[in-house]
């Protein structure tokens, strides 16, 4: 079959359900590579709103996709405790934490050197129950919002333009100013 470009144009899908063939006429729905406005590095975690693509494969279509680990840094809690990419973290120390926003609100008050119970949802669907011990000296928390898109870019690359803000410039015609503010600030190393 032949993929859609515009959006409600319709394709016609062969399906196996229950041993039998069937064929089917889904609307298609372009997605983007832009859909992402804000991002949470926690633990060194990098944090977002689950992708549309996987929210509505997976079925988590709402307020019910959790944290969504995007990725991870090298040497982080996020590492060192198994925080592995495409994990949804839906709860924290009993907490549900339906939303990104959620998430923030429910960890914005724990301090360094803190456990953190998590839930956390693989992609199946499968639960596990981890701790992760908080390092806010060398992996403070923070946000990055993005404020405006570009068009037109080449290559790819950032750069700070003072003040908290970050222009990245992504492959092709992405190319965005984001917004960098400080959550959870480093402590004293003795705390």
């Amino acid at each position: 079959c032949a993929l859609a470009g515009e959006a409600g144009e319709r394709v016609r899908l062969e399906v196996l359900r229950d041993g039998r063939r069937l064929q089917v006429e889904v609307p298609t729905k372009p997605l983007g590579s832009d859909e992402t406005t804000k991002v949470l590095v926690w633990g060194g975690a990098v944090l977002q709103r689950a992708p549309e693509a996987v929210a509505r494969q997976r079925g988590l279509l709402g307020e019910q996709g959790g944290a969504y680990v995007a990725a991870h840094y090298r040497g982080s809690p996020a590492n060192k405790y198994g925080l592995n990419a495409t994990t949804r973290i839906v709860e924290v120390d009993g907490v549900p934490t339906p939303t990104l926003e959620a998430f923030a609100a429910t960890v914005r008050g724990k301090r360094h050197g803190e456990d953190v119970r998590l839930r956390t949802q693989d992609l199946r669907g499968v639960e596990a129950v981890s701790a992760l011990k908080l390092d806010l000296n060398y992996w403070p928390t923070y946000e990055m919002q993005r404020l405006k898109q570009h068009q037109k870019a080449s290559g790819a690359s950032g750069f700070s333009t003072g003040g908290g803000l970050f222009e990245v410039r992504g492959a092709g015609d992405n190319r965005a100013t984001w917004r960098r503010t400080l959550i959870q600030p480093s402590t004293n190393l003795e705390a």
